[in-house]
């Protein structure tokens, strides 16, 4: 598997906020819990809720809320330091409201200008959130120095909260009114726009740790009681996740299809079970937020009409994609994939009759139309599914747009279910197998609950997947189904690994420092590299990052396919670590700034050599950043050697 430093593997793994260090047991609890923000009327009952254990204490905390309306984009409006308070025995800590507990407020722009008090100066228009911990007194003085400061200058979305080693962000949320020109920073989860506003408030749900939902509303306020859990009253807005949680994937091994495979199943198997139907939570709770029309919290989508029904209508029922026929027909408290949310999907009832059992392959013209809500086109393929025969023999071919979901949560069965034993409950669990073979499939249906069952056709699903790539509905419905289940479809939020596990091509992206440490600079640091982004050539998405270099100096990043060893080369201080033909980025020279850090987007079709060169698939890259020193007269530096090889 390849090593990654915390910062990429935290962002690779797809989650809320990059980190930049480790978390320490005081902080790996913490979270923001709520925010409530007045839009009409009385603007004296704003406040941030934050949860953890009961006794935690906040010292070199803070909460920081950046300008996500342009032209301020990227400013700071409001900053806090949790200094010398902890949380209550509630489990929760307040800032805000004229009558609960108020931190130290560092900065308000309003608050500066009107004399008033940060508690009422939480606007309703774009803004995101972060908790952060920032160790040490230096880091916290140059953290007070962010006053009207701008930390994405460059308006790519990441700022200097990430890039800097000594500041752990915690949590983010994001709040959006709508507006096309605003933005939001990092990864933060984004909520909005509510009737051109952003919402009014937004708290975390019961139902999952990374669970939010968006209060809507816009009438005077009920703010329950500050300072308990979740104070607002109802929960009735859009439900939204933060993706996978920190260190979720942390264990997988993606050198060979083999080993990917074991450990993508150790990660996803021994999920929770939900019931079929009950009078508690049950599949059908989960489907109808899981397919929630994003327009519309009272409306579900399904998965073959495309139609958007009213939740609880009775037009619509459950559709196992992998057929319960083929391995598990008979419901019980120890069947699994009976209930698997990843397989079931919300189906309008004509359609679920319609599709039965029919493996799903690709048709033909002469097959018979079932179009989507959006109309048929008479003409194959159009946007309609396509069916033929019946049963098991038979053929269901799915629309354009959800050919990839169905797809990916049958590749998903065949790792998670592999024989065995949930390693919680003990029940033993069948072996669910994507196979092209119909005899294989057709008696996979014996009308009992088998060891090992098979579905397909494997080839046509793998192609869907290609053809139908992850979107953000099939990313928030698999965060809404983990929320419940504890467990994840790693095809939707990792697709690259579809490759690796079933077509046994794992080609290993790896980044690497070498030549390090650089030599010590004017703050008694070694200058080091790192990245934000994919390895993979055709995203063309790689952002380089250097960092620990002494604040407000210029510098530049540099390229080569040779790695070599310079030693003080013009009088620097630094070691130059490339040789044969070195690319230098001139054209995007870079100021250190308050931090001492810069970055800069990659273009892989056009590496600055000469010619210009365009990475290709397999390639290694090597890359180091040149930057101003005083050591104690002025002269340079450099980082350490990043050594790239590209997928």
């Amino acid at each position: 598997m390849t090593v990654l430093s915390p910062l990429r593997a935290l962002v690779a793994a797809g989650c809320l906020v990059p980190f930049a260090g480790a978390q320490t047991t005081s902080t790996s609890t913490l979270r923001l819990n709520e925010v409530l923000l007045t839009q009409a009327g009385d603007d004296t009952a704003e406040f941030i809720e934050l949860s953890g254990v009961p006794g935690t204490r906040l010292d070199h905390h803070y909460v920081i809320v950046l300008e996500g309306d342009a032209p301020e984009a990227g400013q700071v409006d409001q900053l806090w330091s949790l200094h010398g308070h902890i949380i209550s025995d509630q489990g929760t800590f307040v800032i805000g409201g004229p009558n609960v507990a108020t931190a130290n407020m560092l900065l308000s722009d309003a608050a500066r200008d009107a004399g008033q008090h940060g508690w009422d100066m939480l606007e309703s228009g774009t803004q995101t959130m972060f908790l952060a911990h920032i160790p040490g007194i230096g880091t916290a003085r140059s953290i007070v120095e962010m006053i009207d400061k701008n930390l994405d200058p460059d308006g790519d979305g990441l700022t200097i909260l990430s890039l800097h080693p000594r500041i752990e962000l915690l949590d983010s949320i994001a709040l959006w009114d709508g507006d096309a020109q605003d933005r939001t920073f990092e990864f933060a989860r984004l909520l909005g726009p509510v009737a051109g506003r952003a919402p009014a408030g937004v708290q975390r749900s019961g139902a999952g740790a990374q669970l939010w939902c968006d209060d809507r509303f816009l009438g005077p306020l009920d703010l329950g009681t500050p300072g308990l859990p979740n104070p607002m009253t109802g929960c009735t807005g859009t439900t939204v996740l933060a993706g996978a949680p920190p260190g979720y994937y942390s264990s997988i091994n993606d050198t060979t299809s083999a080993l990917l495979r074991a450990t993508l199943h150790n990660v996803i198997d021994d999920h929770t079970r939900l019931p079929y139907t009950s009078g508690s939570t049950d599949t059908w709770d989960v489907l109808e937020l899981a397919q929630e029309n994003p327009a519309s919290s009272s409306q579900i989508i399904d998965v073959y009409y495309n139609a958007a029904f009213p939740k609880g209508s009775g037009s619509y029922n459950r559709e196992h994609t992998w057929p319960k026929s083929f391995g598990f027909p008979n419901d019980s408290t120890s069947n699994y994939p009976y209930t698997d949310c990843h397989l079931l999907r919300i189906c309008d009832g004509g359609y679920n009759s319609s599709r039965s059992n029919k493996p799903y392959r690709n048709c033909n013209p002469g097959c018979d139309e079932e179009p989507t809500f959006l109309g048929g086109s008479g003409t194959f393929p159009g946007n309609s599914n396509w069916t033929s025969g019946n049963f098991d023999t038979g053929t269901w071919q799915v629309w354009a747009g959800k050919k990839g979901d169905v797809a990916r949560g049958l590749l998903y069965a065949d790792v998670r279910y592999e024989g065995g034993n949930h390693g919680g409950t003990g029940h033993s669990e069948p072996n669910l197998i994507l196979t092209d073979s119909q005899s294989l499939i057709s008696n996979s249906q014996t009308g009992s609950n088998i060891s090992t069952a098979y579905m397909g056709l494997r080839s046509v699903l793998l192609q869907w997947h290609l053809d139908d790539p992850v979107d953000d509905f099939e990313r928030d419905r698999n965060d809404m189904v983990y929320a419940f289940q504890g467990n994840r479809n790693p095809f939707v939020d990792h697709p690259e690994w579809v490759d690796c596990v079933f077509h046994g091509a794992c080609v290993v992206a790896e980044a690497v420092n070498y030549c390090d440490p650089s030599q010590l600079n004017s703050i008694s640091a070694s200058a080091t590299m790192d990245h934000f982004g994919s390895l993979t050539v055709a995203d063309d998405d790689l952002t380089l990052v250097a960092f620990n270099m002494p604040p407000n100096k210029f510098g530049f990043f540099m390229c080569s396919l040779t790695q070599g060893l310079v030693l003080n080369p013009g009088g620097s201080e630094g070691h130059l670590c490339l040789g044969g033909q070195i690319g230098r980025f001139f054209n995007q020279i870079q100021s250190t700034g308050l931090f001492g850090t810069f970055q800069i987007p990659i273009d892989l079709g056009a590496l600055p050599v000469t010619p210009t060169a365009m990475v290709l698939p397999g390639q290694t890259w090597n890359f180091q950043a040149w930057y101003r020193d005083n050591i104690p007269a002025a002269t340079s530096n450099f980082t350490d050697g990043y050594s790239i090889t590209f997928d």
